[in-house]
């Protein structure tokens, strides 16, 4: 968190943009979004765990069309080295750092049209103040807790 002064002399946290959080978090999204390239992937289909990095790359270009100076635009592609496809792009903008942002909320928009075709509806769902959780899944998480702790005392 870095301080920002304020006209008042006071000062506010504000959160620092973290490049590799975004870029995570748009890889996490993609996973969910293309299963179909997870599904089809080396390192899944030989340990079942996928790694973003063998299937998808954030790439960002940049213009000077707009002036002089550059915009950038992030796009996530996908594919071998030789034979790249576009999976996603998110908007020009004035930053690498917004660049990303902005493929970020590409990804996440998209999401948002088809997370229950992407991941089905949620069973077992149980609201709290400030969204859903999946209730069983939570007291199965506390049962398996339970056991592990009572099997090391």
């Amino acid at each position: 968190m870095s301080a920002t002064s304020t006209a008042a002399g006071t000062s506010t946290a504000t959160p620092e943009i973290n490049v590799q959080g975004l870029r995570e978090q748009i890889f996490a999204n993609a996973m969910t979004l293309y299963p179909q390239l997870v599904r089809a992937s080396y390192q899944y289909n030989q340990t079942g765990v996928p790694n973003p990095r063998e299937i998808f790359e954030i790439i960002i270009t940049a213009s000077a069309y707009d002036g002089p100076t550059y915009t950038y635009t992030a796009i996530l592609v996908s594919g071998n080295a030789l034979n790249r496809t576009m999976a996603a792009k998110g908007p020009a903008s004035s930053s690498v750092t917004s660049a990303l942002e902005g493929l970020l909320r590409t990804t996440c928009e998209t999401l948002g049209w088809f997370t229950e075709t992407l991941l089905g509806d949620m069973k077992h769902a149980e609201a709290s103040d400030s969204g859903v959780v999946n209730f069983r899944m939570v007291e199965e998480g506390f049962h398996f807790a339970n056991v592990q702790r009572h099997m090391n005392s």
